[in-house]
């Protein structure tokens, strides 16, 4: 599996390196993982980049009830996992499933997506922040996907990553997005989106989707944010 590595390039990339990135949308994400912090000066600012923590995501069990007692039963835990390399086994796989990542506000949901587009660098992926179809009345993704990414019904095997669904998920009707999850699903895309909790009637879609939850971080990975932060402040 062909993955990149910060080690293989210096951030922030510039010039003839930001040409060389796998398309438009894959590069704006790029770009945002080497944003500056907020708040920090423009001399010598300290970037996510420098201060990521790797988050862990957690599989949502979306079996109906009686299911879900059996597994605990016969000791089937839902584990955690990397979410790096959780969603790379899930874009590379076979696995004919949407993939929604759940978490609060600020739990690294954007962030996440950021870091994917450099660690699936050279791959032909395709991002969109759908709070930009905030100024449409009712969306219906199938539509303006296309016409964001220029594809048509013809085309298979995309891959494409779209965050914030909570923002424009009272524009979207119901069963429509049903028929645009088939659609994906039936053209071979691997599709992931990142969502807020409480938005999304997910057993409207149990057939379609796989849901996980973003781990908000735990006092030993905030003490590792702030140990990283403080030695760049130090260097700077």
């Amino acid at each position: 599996m062909h993955t990149f590595s910060e080690k293989n390039v210096v951030f922030p990339m510039q010039g003839k390196d930001i040409q060389n990135l796998s398309n438009s949308t894959a590069k704006i994400f790029q770009k945002k993982y080497n944003k500056k912090l907020f708040l920090e000066s423009e001399d010598m600012p300290i970037h996510l980049s420098d201060v990521y923590i790797e988050p862990k995501l957690i599989d949502k069990n979306l079996k109906k009830r009686k299911q879900r007692k059996k597994d605990k039963i016969e000791g089937k835990e839902i584990g955690d996992s990397n979410a790096i390399e959780y969603i790379e086994k899930f874009v590379e796989g076979p696995e004919d499933k949407v993939l929604f990542i759940e978490g609060v506000a600020g739990a690294g949901k954007s962030s996440l997506l950021s870091k994917m587009a450099t660690v699936l660098y050279g791959k032909d992926i395709f991002y969109k922040s759908l709070k930009d179809y905030l100024n449409l009345d009712l969306v219906r993704l199938k539509i303006e996907i296309n016409k964001t990414f220029s594809l048509n019904d013809n085309d298979f095997g995309k891959i494409i990553f779209l965050d914030g669904l909570d923002e424009i998920w009272n524009k979207i009707d119901l069963n429509e997005f049903e028929d645009d999850l088939k659609f994906f699903l039936e053209r071979g895309y691997k599709v992931v989106f990142t969502v807020r909790p409480e938005y999304v009637p997910y057993e409207m879609y149990i057939n379609e989707i796989k849901v996980c939850i973003l781990e908000t971080f735990d006092m030993s990975e905030k003490v590792k944010w702030i140990e990283k932060y403080k030695m760049l402040r130090k260097e700077n």
